[in-house]
């Protein structure tokens, strides 16, 4: 991460729903036009896991277009032992994969633009609920066989092109376009592999996110703002032997304005408005599974309907 940002207060303005306790945004290096790596490597003797990260960025062409690819991941075993021989799958696996790869563009012939491309692949295998139980906590088992245990089968993958045009120098115009693929499934079972604890459930989801921003910051002004147009579609669909099974999309249209005036004595005026339409048609939401958007993630849980 280059940059976390902890946004204090309402920030549904712009930053879109559930944002209205604030906001924190997380900012990814960008390519650099030099050589740079690292490597990083480690062992967790609880479970025995192996961690390890890679990173290499670089100029394709001097002083216009850089590349940056990161990959981290995780193998090993969980620090909870399953003990029993009925599983159906391995409950203690642990696998994790993440590569994200950026090629930053800023052509001479446009000085003013920059162009950022990322794509990023994320999947998880293995052990997805992490549960202890019995009178000793603190031996971190597994082993009331009334109790289920999930492991995970799931992939994410985001492509986002990013274009920032500098109209002049307090004022710059920001569009994005992301694209998410999302594959999430699990398995559950109690550790004697009973008929009636066995369940799966997969979700599957493709979602786009078209936002486009004005954005005014004079130099030595007492005034800044930004406004912008957003639009998210998604289309879902769940298919389970838990009850839970059929389609859900959702499509919404936003539009927003915010502006900061400086007064005197550090005292600020902040106004915005953000008119949101959304139409959408829904499965009932199931427990566990979460889906992830460009700029919204949201977690589908039990309710009592």
């Amino acid at each position: 991460m280059d940059q976390v940002s902890v946004l204090r207060g309402p920030q549904a303005t712009t930053q879109g729903r559930n944002a209205i306790g604030g906001a924190i945004t997380l900012n990814s290096k960008a390519p650099t036009q030099y050589w740079d790596a690292a490597v990083r490597g480690g062992y967790e003797s609880a479970g025995s896991k192996g961690v390890f990260a890679g990173m290499v960025s670089g100029p394709i062409i001097k002083d216009e277009l850089a590349f940056r690819l990161t990959a981290d991941g995780t193998r090993g075993d969980s620090y909870i032992r399953y003990p029993g021989k009925g599983w159906p799958f391995d409950p203690s696996e642990i696998s994790q994969t993440s590569v994200r790869g950026k090629l930053l563009w800023t052509p001479k012939v446009l000085p003013r633009l920059s162009v950022t491309l990322m794509g990023w692949h994320r999947e998880q295998h293995g052990e997805y609920l992490y549960t202890a139980n019995g009178p000793d906590l603190f031996r971190y088992r597994f082993d009331n066989p009334d109790m289920n245990t999930r492991v995970s089968d799931s992939s994410i993958d985001q492509a986002s092109l990013r274009a920032s045009y500098k109209i002049s120098s307090a004022l710059t115009n920001e569009l994005t376009y992301g694209h998410v693929w999302y594959d999430a499934a699990f398995t559950q079972s109690d550790y004697l592999g009973s008929a009636n604890s066995l369940g799966h459930l997969r979700l599957t989801e493709q979602n786009n996110t078209v936002e486009d921003r004005l954005v005014l910051a004079p130099e030595h002004s007492r005034f800044n703002g930004v406004a912008g147009f957003y639009y998210f579609n998604r289309d879902q669909n769940i298919r389970s032997d838990m009850g839970v099974n059929g389609p859900d999309s959702e499509r919404t249209y936003a539009g927003y304005v915010d502006g900061t005036l400086h007064l005197i004595a550090g005292l600020n005026l902040i106004a915005g408005a953000r008119v949101s339409v959304k139409n959408s048609s829904e499965t009932l939401p199931c427990h566990g599974v979460r889906s992830l958007s460009t700029r919204e993630r949201r977690c589908f849980c039990p309710r009592a309907d």
